[in-house]
């Protein structure tokens, strides 16, 4: 049974190769737009823990205007206490709206004026709502339903354009309004759904994935991937999405790309790999046989064993049931955990995954699985935070490069 703490910080839906080293960074694509993203602000463990149930990223590039190019434009996303990363939109007549960036799923949805709660989830203070009486969008026959690690949501399906920084959808792009949401508490109006579409309950709906996925219903967007730059709050910096490509200036070195074993996510082959905390070393891959990149989880979920140890090896050794974490020193500098994956380290430092929920409260970044099965590790917002992501749907891959902030 998921920790009913920890499942409120992982919105990933329920989960019904190996890695290529690029020679040289992705070229800069002709077309793209970066937009910035933004952090709410929390200070309370159990806020920390709702926040890893969410896989957000960001996307940049250049874009195409009717008659001209335009160069990148920054469009940051809100840093929401290193806990949530949410981003600025326009739908239909110009309503704007505040979403969670969830690269963990393929659905955006917004908040539906004829929302029903357990749990308050419809009627948190600041929230907007979805004016279904928009003449720029239209109703369909169509309804979805989302389970989630952290919750689930209904609604009924709608249509027409969305603006994401400069950046405007077709008029048939396909979003849920809903009618009844359970375990969305912290604010945002909705979310940003980034995942690839296999998975997607608007598209099953009968909308279809062509119209219900972002990256295919911008016809301006000749490249269809986007990068993603977590920040960190301490650095007072703004998180940031890239559509159409990557932002050079975001990362260093070139990028390992992982192919994806799955449409449902950004879902890549975990097999052999390997950590190493402290000078020990351990299997990731004892129970789980993929990772899965997800910005829309804060903290990095492995099996128990794997977390028990990593988090020994750190100076972490003791985890609090209550929260579903591991309480850590807030003043700890290392050492340095290594993740080695289809041959490829990636060094995770303790700038990262010493998580301080502004209230003199830290916890490590590394937690146990939220699935009790445990066949999945989730590499969230803290992994991301040390590694730039880039999400190339057109060549079925992702992959990261050495972050710089």
């Amino acid at each position: 049974m998921i920790s009913p703490l920890l499942a409120l910080l992982v919105l990933l839906p329920l989960l019904g190769g190996g890695a290529i080293a690029a020679p040289a960074p992705m070229n800069n694509p002709t077309e793209k737009v970066t937009i910035p993203i933004s952090k709410n602000t929390t200070n309370c463990p159990k806020a920390a823990i709702r926040a890893l149930s969410r896989w957000s990223y960001r996307m940049s590039g250049h874009v195409k205007g009717r008659n001209k190019t335009r160069r990148a434009t920054n469009v940051p996303l809100v840093n929401q206490d290193d806990d949530l990363y949410t981003i600025a939109v326009t739908v239909g007549s110009s309503q704007a709206f505040t979403l969670h960036v969830d690269t963990g799923s393929a659905d955006t949805w917004f908040r539906g004026p004829s929302c029903t709660s357990d749990d308050g989830s419809c009627g948190v203070s600041g929230q907007n709502v979805f004016k279904t009486s928009d003449s720029a969008v239209k109703a369909t026959s169509w309804t979805f339903s989302q389970g989630y690690a952290s919750g689930s949501v209904s609604g009924k399906v709608y249509q027409g354009p969305m603006t994401v920084g400069n950046l405007t959808t077709s008029s048939s792009f396909a979003f849920g309004v809903t009618t009844y949401e359970t375990g969305f508490t912290t604010g945002g109006d909705g979310e940003l759904g980034l995942a690839p579409p296999g998975f997607s309950k608007i598209a099953a709906s009968g909308a279809g994935s062509s119209n219900s996925d972002l990256l295919t219903s911008i016809p301006s967007l000749s490249t269809k991937s986007f990068g993603v730059y977590l920040s960190r709050r301490k650095d007072g910096d703004k998180g940031e999405l890239t559509l159409g490509g990557v932002d050079n200036a975001r990362f260093t070195g070139s990028f390992s790309y992982f192919p994806l074993s799955s449409n449902n996510y950004w879902q890549a082959s975990l097999k052999g790999a390997k950590y190493t905390a402290n000078g020990k070393t351990g299997a990731l891959d004892a129970t789980a046989s993929t990772f899965i990149a997800d910005t829309g989880t804060t903290l990095i979920a492995l099996d128990t064993a794997a977390a028990d140890a990593i988090n020994t090896a750190i100076g972490a050794p003791t985890f609090n049931s209550d929260y579903g974490l591991y309480p850590i020193d807030c003043k700890l500098t290392g050492p340095d955990v290594i993740f080695n994956i289809s041959g490829i380290s990636f060094a995770i430092p303790s700038s990262v995954y010493v998580v301080d929920d502004g209230a003199s409260f830290c916890f490590s970044g590394f937690s146990r699985g939220v699935f009790s099965s445990s066949d999945v590790v989730i590499l969230g917002d803290v992994f991301m935070r040390a590694w730039y992501a880039h999400f190339d749907k057109a060549n079925s891959r992702f992959g990261f490069a050495k972050i710089v902030h």
